[in-house]
C-alpha cells in the first residue's frame, strides 16, 4: 500500500510549532519520502537524556507509524502527543517515567511528525483513527516484553487516549489525561469516538488534570463525569491546579508531576 504525506499538515505542524511544548523535534520534509523508517535517532530527534530506540510499527489499517521507545521492564506506558506537534514534546517527561522504572513507547500519530499518512486522507482530523494508533502502541508495548501498560496524552492526545482505552479495555491498565481537550469531539473512526462515548466503556482507572484557567480543556465537573462513569471510577482521581497550563505543561509542576508518578506505579 503506498502512503503519501499531506503536505498542507506539514506546513501546519510548522505554522503551529510554538504550541510543541518541550524539546524542538526535528521536522521531516514535506515530501512523501519521508516515512517512519527515514525519522532519525531518537538520540538525534529529540533532546532526551534516555537513550532512545527508533521503533517502526503499523496501525490496524496497515498505517505505518513511527515511535521512540525508552527503558526497560514489564511496565509499560504509551505517551500520545498534543496537536501541532509530535512525540518530542514528551522530552521533559521522558527521564522521570524511565527513572520510576516504566518502559515508555512516544509515538507520533498518524499524518504528524515522522508517521505515514494514507493517500485519502483529507486532513479533517475527525476522519483519522488516532484511537487505532494507540491500541497499535499498546499491543507493540506488550508484544516487547510488557505484562501491564497504561496510556498518557495531552489535549488532542488525552482525549485520543481516554477513547482508546474505551476501544481496548482489556488492553490498558491505566489512563492518565493531561487537559482533555474536548469531551465530544471525534479522535476514532470507530464506533467509540469521543471521551464522552468512551468513558464507561472503560475498566481502568483515570486520572485527569487540568487547569481552572484553561479554555482548551475540559473542567472538573466534567471531568469528574468521565472519571465515574468507568468501572474502575472509584480508583479514579481527578487532579485541578490554578492557572492556565495546558497539557504537557502541567507536569512542570511537581506537585502533578508527584501525582501522576504515583498513580502509575499504583497501577502499572
Amino acid at each position: 500500500m503506498t502512503f503519501a504525506r499531506v503536505v498542507a499538515g506539514v506546513l501546519l505542524a510548522g505554522t503551529l510549532a510554538a504550541c510543541a511544548g518541550p524539546g524542538q523535534p526535528v521536522q521531516p520534509p514535506a515530501t512523501d519520502t519521508s516515512l517512519p523508517r527515514s525519522a532519525p535517532e531518537p538520540g538525534e530527534r529529540c533532546p532526551t537524556d534516555p537513550r532512545g530506540e527508533k521503533v517502526v510499527f503499523a496501525a490496524e489499517d496497515g498505517v505505518a507509524l513511527a515511535g521512540a521507545r525508552y527503558g526497560t521492564g514489564t511496565r509499560g506506558l504509551v505517551l500520545v502527543h498534543q496537536r501541532g506537534s509530535d512525540l518530542c514534546g514528551w522530552s521533559d517527561a521522558v527521564p522521570d517515567l524511565v527513572a520510576a522504572g516504566l518502559r515508555v513507547l512516544a509515538i507520533d500519530l498518524r499524518c504528524n511528525g515522522y508517521s505515514d499518512c494514507p493517500e485519502a486522507d483529507t486532513g479533517d482530523e475527525t476522519g483519522r483513527d488516532y484511537a487505532g494508533d494507540v491500541g497499535a502502541a499498546v499491543a507493540e508495548l506488550r508484544r516487547g516484553g510488557a505484562t501491564t501498560v497504561g496510556v498518557m496524552g495531552a489535549s488532542l492526545g488525552a482525549a485520543t487516549a481516554f477513547v482508546a482505552a474505551g476501544r481496548y479495555p482489556d488492553r490498558i491498565d491505566a489512563v492518565v489525561g493531561l487537559s482533555i481537550f474536548s469531551a465530544s469531539e471525534s479522535v476514532s473512526t470507530a464506533v467509540v469516538g469521543s471521551a464522552s462515548e468512551a468513558a464507561a466503556r472503560i475498566t481502568a482507572p483515570v486520572l485527569i488534570c487540568l487547569s481552572t484557567g484553561d479554555a482548551g480543556s475540559v473542567q472538573e465537573g466534567q471531568a469528574d463525569t468521565l472519571v465515574a462513569a468507568g468501572a474502575a471510577g472509584a480508583e479514579g482521581d481527578v487532579l485541578v491546579r490554578p492557572g492556565s497550563a495546558h497539557g504537557w505543561d502541567l507536569l512542570r509542576s511537581p506537585d502533578v508531576r508527584s501525582r501522576v508518578r504515583a498513580f502509575l506505579q499504583a497501577h502499572l
